[in-house]
């Protein structure tokens, strides 16, 4: 790795990584450093981190130290020919500018001559008192409406509730005041707040491991795997972690698209599949429109089978439910002979469709849908994002048909809410598609520790307190009630 600096200006160093950067662990490189007797030429010293320049014979070591020497480092190699003055920035592991440093120039790079300069950071780190830990409950309101740019709201227009704190199916204002969550916040929180199990989850995970960058195997990687394993329909057992419900859905739809090797996605004009660029433009309500054209291109949309609305049946609204779900299928091969097969590369549809009517597939409309996959070789993408995770009383609304997609989505429940988190599940048939091809994407907090350990505990709290089980009971005690 060669540092390029420019003598005359304070400007970033331009970094070449051909050779590459290791982390090390501040034991290992002092283990190094004892026989190998460097000499020490930069020292810069703040709160946060040091950085120190050594010489190592014909190498010389930019070291970036992390809290206190005492935490893991990065060490990178300087060729010792290519190592120009230093000055301008010093860099930070984390790509920003840590500070300006005074323009040095090292005029004898062979000197064994020991040269040291220390710069203390002058800025106060915040204290506790000096935290929004002790904002008045009256600031709430103000500073978020002051500072907050809100989602699918008119920003003159908000008028958030200011809530304070949440237990179980309660949340409370900052007057005191309580809710009862029916909608469990946006349809998420499905084992109620402020579970202790979670919680103390998310605390140990923090104090023990509390972020590892996407190339690394961690223990709650491994566990969560695993237990989606054990719970997710047929053989689903691979998973790529995301953020949300939006980037599951994307993710979904570039894994079937480079699998078959085809463009376009077919979804229903009644579903919603997120806000970001490509789900928004697989969603079909009319909330898409406002983007419009300046989404992902190859999506088409296709009828919902939904009775109450049945464009097919306003004469024959008696028709059986088996010939209902037929007349839909058929409306759906018809599209897909329309369009292409052979263009097609994945179906994406909600189980159950959630926020444009909670629409239950009439019998025998997903086991036709996996059967019209099967037969034109499409994908089928299930987007259990909302009604995954017990919400049918099944733990994936799929499994009330038997039917087993090559890919689904899941969000929302996975971690009920308690740290973002989404998920593809994926067929052994397309993971293994990319043994030895290159998925071409990728999330900064893919399989982020804490949102897994939030995870692994939900489920765990699920299986201890049967909450599938009781929402299966309670759907028939519910539908009796609305009915009466």
């Amino acid at each position: 790795m060669t540092i390029i600096s420019d003598e005359s200006n304070f400007y970033p160093p331009v970094i070449d990584f051909r050779l590459g950067m290791i982390l090390l662990n501040s034991h290992a490189i002092r283990a190094y450093a004892k026989p190998h007797n460097p000499s020490f030429f930069v020292t810069i010293q703040s709160a946060w981190e040091s950085i120190q320049l050594l010489k190592f014979g014909t190498f010389f070591a930019l070291m970036i130290f992390i809290q206190h020497p005492h935490q893991y480092i990065y060490v990178l190699l300087l060729p010792r020919d290519n190592l120009c003055p230093l000055n301008g920035y010093c860099l930070s592991f984390y790509g920003r500018i840590l500070f300006n440093v005074k323009k040095r120039e090292l005029n004898n790079r062979e000197t064994k001559s020991e040269t040291r300069e220390q710069i203390t950071d002058v800025r106060k780190p915040l204290s506790i008192e000096d935290t929004m830990i002790d904002l008045p409950d009256s600031e709430i309101l103000p500073l978020s409406l002051a500072h907050s740019f809100w989602t699918w709201s008119a920003q003159g227009k908000v008028s958030p509730i200011p809530i304070k704190r949440a237990k179980g199916v309660y949340f409370w204002d900052v007057d005191g005041k309580r809710y009862l969550d029916f909608n469990a916040m946006t349809m998420c929180v499905n084992i109620g707040h402020g579970d202790e199990r979670v919680i103390n989850a998310i605390i140990q995970q923090a104090k023990e491991l509390p972020y590892a960058g996407p190339p690394f195997a961690t223990k709650p990687r491994a566990v969560l795997g695993d237990l989606l394993a054990q719970i997710t329909p047929g053989n689903l057992d691979r998973f790529l972690f995301t953020l949300g419900g939006a980037d599951a859905n994307e993710n979904a739809i570039k894994l079937a698209r480079a699998f078959t090797g085809r463009h376009k996605i077919l979804t229903r004009y009644r579903s919603y599949h997120g806000a970001s660029a490509g789900a928004m433009a697989a969603t079909g309500d009319p909330r898409r429109l406002a983007w419009e054209p300046n989404l992902m291109t190859g999506v088409v949309h296709f009828l919902d089978p939904y009775r109450y609305r049945s464009t097919m049946h306003r004469t024959n609204p008696d028709i059986p439910e088996e010939e209902f779900a037929l007349d839909y299928l058929n409306h759906l091969e018809e599209i897909l002979t329309y369009e292409g097969p052979e263009t097609i590369a994945a179906i994406l549809i909600e189980s159950v469709t959630g926020t444009n009517g909670v629409i239950i597939p009439p019998e025998g409309y997903m086991q036709g849908v996996r059967a019209l996959c099967d037969k034109y070789h499409i994908l089928l993408i299930a987007d259990e994002v909302m009604s995954g995770f017990g919400r049918t009383g099944k733990w994936f609304a799929v499994d009330h048909w038997n039917v087993v997609p090559d890919l689904m989505t899941m969000a929302k429940g996975l971690s009920s809410a308690y740290a973002p988190l989404g998920a593809v599940a994926i067929k052994p048939a397309v993971a293994d598609y990319f043994k030895d091809r290159v998925f071409q994407s990728g999330l900064t907090y893919t399989a982020h520790p804490i949102s897994l350990a939030a995870a692994i505990a939900t489920i765990n709290v699920m299986k201890e307190d049967h909450i599938v089980e009781w929402a299966a009971a309670m759907g028939p005690v519910l539908r009796r009630k609305l009915s009466d």
